[in-house]
């Protein structure tokens, strides 16, 4: 990167000297394939992170301010976004360019945060030098997926640009893999002093870079159940410090308890500032034991990072007061805001399930025991209601309402923008009052709303752009908070004044034409006036998005409900009049007079009522509730309700789709808005449809998690039992070989097909479930059980395992392990020795007896002596008979002898006579 070039030099002259010292003439690796500037990674992962590297192969310096990034969002032929780069880029060294929210791994290696990172895998990106193409990922006005949900890493053989895409000159890795960025042409990692693979304590591993497999033993400090969220997420610690154990499926791993002490192997990772070991071992070693005592914090200490970073992960116990409870979780919780009297806070983190959060007393102080967490600040996250203890004093209330100084760290968009140090417990903040244009790439991929998105999208960026050119990194801003300091997401609901010249950047917004007022009941009546005049000023003068000439086709409100295809959901009130609407009529309004509310009740409450132009009820009647199995029988293009409980994770098969099942039947569910997760009990409302011969709900309309439950166990089914009858289920395939294994397109999914006996069926793992044919762990001829979805493709039955968990080494019986034994001894593979050993295993540990031994023997050479003249047949079936009761002997010592040790010894060596004896004649 940039930032150290100078030191990345210096280095390489140092080496040089000592090198030419020895030898004459030295040659670079890589040294003959130095040409070009080009593309050398892509991120195209989950959320927000992503990113693009330009590596300079031309052997010298180059000047970046020649070089331009363009985005072609959605086919485009006219670049969406464009960034002209400045600085210089050494030769051999790379550019980061990424999202401005991505994760911290993505972060730490960039060099700028551009919105030419903002794409999705069917949008292509162009590389410029001059003005002219010279490198290209996707293919301009082509909106095929080609990169999403996967890292591309350039092959080392390219070694120039190319204004063609060519996916076979890039090396696909698994969602999420940022092994590579930062670097091109190296290995991603070399550490001079690698560390130990054995145990080591929990600090130990703490202190170990991401991506280190560690082994630690800990505590665990709360059941799974509770606070896991249907995925392995809980806490352990041992006497040094905690950590975050993090698995997308649980059942790989024992169901924990709070209280089980357990050693874990696996890789440390990080996600949202949040270090988490991910496992590949764990073993539960006792339950029951005693935990850490909590450590007494205050909410102050979290503001301070080189206090809480050691105790994350652990048990600590402090004081604050909760001012309300969120009446709807955000993303599988509740976010609490927590204070105490000097505004210091952080956010309470209550998991939905983990207790009944009805329970908890807004306007409170409250003695809290909880887990120290973090989601890029700190948190804390209470196991139960018994965390949670009234104090026994409670001082006046503290309002949070207020300034409160804080520095910008970097801006999201239009309305949202980042701050160094966290205020009331976050650092993100909202902008109050307005709403801007969106710069997220649309989910409603209807044809017809093409020009609408673009026009969102553009007019977005261009928001952003301006809110840059208000506060950039390092500026001093007043944060000023009002009653409701928070969203149900955490966010700090704020007005931001730029503290050098006082001027009110969200005002300004509205000034300029970037941005709509939004008043969202209850309303501060002291800025209304100003933000309503100036929305009425910037509309007249034809500012920004009033543009007749480029106008905003959609007001962002009105965007997001026709984008999620969720409908209006707020009435709409005249300010002047005193009147309100049903939430479709919110054209009728003037945008200056607009009060938005959630419920008629708060409209009442705030003095407005009924207008007598009220047209029509939102609260449309549901659509009949009935099973799946009940829906599966209805036209295609009938509304339903079903409910049932989540068995995949959203998007593993494109868009954010899934999976579900009830009693009756399962079904997948097209949806490309809200995250769901195995275990979710959901209840939507769809449309009947039908994919490629697939049964699936469509069209949903409305869409929300209840609770959670326990995943359906799978059905087992041969391979010809996977049809219509369990299409959309969870289904089991027992103990199938793997034949004709092949990748199945260029994003590297596997195919291959499930025989057992004379019945077959077609196996289909995505590439999205983060398994690739390069890394597939089986091979042509392989044993396995399989765990999948029922699914049909254009007439093929299919069974489609949700990750490569779903797929395990069948286990095979006792008489089958001798049989292959016996096939490995005839075939050579195996010695005679070896098979004698094995055979009188199978009958000390109790697997086989020696009867049954004897039977298989017998089936093993039957087609010898069915072939075999009258000699060779009398000798083997002797042979074997002497066999078997070499075997009764060492069944008998192992029943009531102490010198089991020493008749082992002898049977060993007769049965390797014996067997050796057999070769010989099976051999003339």
């Amino acid at each position: 990167m940039v930032k150290n070039s100078f030191i990345k030099v210096l280095a390489i002259m140092m080496i040089a000297v000592l090198v030419l010292t020895n030898f004459s003439t030295i040659k670079p690796a890589h040294a003959e394939e130095t040409e070009g500037i080009f593309f050398s990674e892509y991120v195209e992962g989950s959320s927000y992170n992503k990113a693009l590297e330009i590596y300079n192969g031309t052997g010298s310096e180059l000047d970046l301010s020649t070089i331009t990034v363009e985005l072609y969002s959605n086919g485009s032929t006219t670049p969406t976004n464009t960034d002209t780069l400045s600085g210089t880029l050494a030769s051999g060294d790379v550019y980061v360019l990424s999202h401005s929210s991505a994760g911290d791994s993505i972060q730490s290696v960039t060099d700028k945060n551009s919105t030419t990172a903002n794409f999705n895998g069917n949008d292509a990106v162009a590389l410029k030098q001059n003005g002219s193409i010279i490198d290209v990922i996707g293919t301009i006005g082509d909106d095929t997926d080609f990169g999403a949900d996967k890292t591309l890493v350039r092959n080392e053989a390219v070694t120039t640009g190319s204004d063609t895409f060519t996916i076979e000159n890039w090396d696909a890795h698994a969602k999420d893999t940022f092994t590579y960025l930062g670097a091109h042409l190296s290995s991603p990692s070399d550490p001079e002093d690698p560390p130990a693979s054995g145990e080591m304590t929990i600090a130990e591993a703490r202190n170990q870079p991401v991506g280190t497999e560690v082994t630690v033993t800990g505590i665990v400090l709360a059941d799974n159940d509770a606070i896991g969220g249907s995925k392995l997420s809980t806490y352990i610690q041992d006497e040094t410090a905690g950590i975050n154990l993090f698995a997308f499926d649980p059942s790989a791993f024992p169901n924990l308890k709070e209280g089980d002490e357990v050693m874990v192997k696996g890789k440390l990772d990080s996600y949202k500032k949040l270090l988490e070991l991910v496992p590949t071992e764990l073993t539960k070693l006792s339950e029951n034991n005693p935990l850490p005592a909590p450590a007494e914090v205050t909410l102050e200490d979290l503001q301070n990072a080189s206090v809480a970073e050691p105790l994350e992960g652990q048990l600590v116990h402090l004081t604050g007061y909760v001012k309300d409870v969120p009446a709807d979780p955000a993303g599988g919780g509740y976010n609490i805001s927590l204070i105490d009297e000097n505004f210091n806070g952080t956010t309470l983190r209550v998991i939905e399930g983990s207790m009944d959060v009805g329970e908890i007393q807004s306007g409170t102080w409250y003695d809290i025991t909880a887990i120290l967490s973090q989601y890029d600040t700190y948190q804390i996250i209470p196991r139960s209601l018994d965390d949670l203890q009234v104090s026994a004093e409670q001082p006046e209330i503290p309002s949070v309402a207020g300034d409160y100084e804080a520095t910008v760290k970097s801006v999201v968009d239009g309305d949202t923008i980042h701050l160094e140090s966290p205020v009331l417990g976050t650092t993100k903040v909202r902008y109050v009052n307005i709403d801007t244009p969106e710069t997220y790439a649309a989910h409603n991929d209807d044809p017809a709303r093409d020009t609408i998105n673009e026009n969102q999208q553009r007019l977005g960026e261009a928001a952003k752009v301006y809110m840059n050119e208000l506060l950039q990194q390092g500026d001093e801003v007043i944060v000023r908070v009002g009653e409701e300091a928070t969203d149900d997401y955490g966010r700090l609901l704020a007005e931001v004044i730029r503290k050098e010249d006082n001027l009110n950047t969200n005002l300004k917004m509205v000034q300029e034409g970037y941005a709509v007022t939004y008043f969202l009941y209850p309303i501060n009546e002291d800025v209304y006036p100003d933000y309503q005049d100036a929305v009425k000023a910037a509309k007249d003068a034809e500012l920004g998005i009033w543009n007749p000439e480029d106008p905003l086709l959609e007001l962002p409100f009105v965007f997001r409900a026709n984008d999620d295809q969720k409908g209006f959901s707020k009435y709409v009130g005249n300010s002047d009049t005193m009147l309100y609407l049903a939430p479709e009529q919110w054209s009728e309004v003037p945008v200056e007079k607009r009060v938005f509310f959630w419920t008629e009740a708060e409209a009442n409450e705030a003095g407005y009522t009924r207008s007598d132009d009220y047209d029509g009820d939102p609260e449309e009647p549901e659509a009949p509730a009935v099973t799946v199995e009940e829906a599966k029988a209805l036209p295609i293009g009938t509304e339903v309700t079903v409910e049932g409980v989540v068995t995949s994770e959203s998007g593993l098969w494109g868009s954010n789709g899934f999976y579900m099942q009830d009693d009756t039947a399962g079904t997948y569910v097209y949806q490309g808005d809200v995250d769901v997760n195995p275990g979710d009990v959901v209840r939507l409302t769809g449309k009947t449809d039908e994919y490629n011969g697939e049964f699936q709900l469509g069209n949903v309309s409305k869409l929300e998690v209840t609770g959670t439950a326990a995943i359906p166990e799978p059905v087992s089914v041969t391979p010809a039992e996977v049809n219509e009858s369990n299409e959309g289920s969870l289904v089991q395939l027992e103990d199938v070989t793997i034949t004709d294994l092949r990748e199945a397109n260029a994003y590297g999914t596997t195919e291959f097909t499930a025989v057992k006996g004379d019945e077959s069926v077609l196996v289909r793992l995505d590439s999205r479930t983060g398994t690739t044919f390069e890394t597939f762990p089986y091979g042509e001829g392989d044993r396995i059980t399989i765990t999948g979805l029922s699914g049909e493709f254009n007439g093929t039955r299919q069974l489609k395992p949700r990750g490569i968990e779903d797929l395990v080494e069948a286990q095979v019986s006792p008489t089958e392990q001798l049989e292959l034994d016996i096939e490995q001894w005839m075939n050579g593979d195996l010695s005679s020795e070896e098979l004698s050993q094995k055979m009188i295993m199978y009958v000390n540990d109790g697997t086989l007896t020696s009867e049954q031994i004897y039977e298989i023997l017998l089936d093993a050479f039957a087609n010898f002596l069915q072939d075999a003249d009258r000699k060779d047949r009398m000798r083997t079936k002797a042979s074997i008979k002497v066999m078997k009761l070499t075997l009764d002997r060492v069944e008998k010592e192992f029943r009531n002898s102490k010198v089991e040790a020493v008749m082992d010894r002898v049977a060993e060596k007769q049965l390797t006579h014996r067997l050796e004896r057999q070769q010989e004649w099976m051999n003339q």
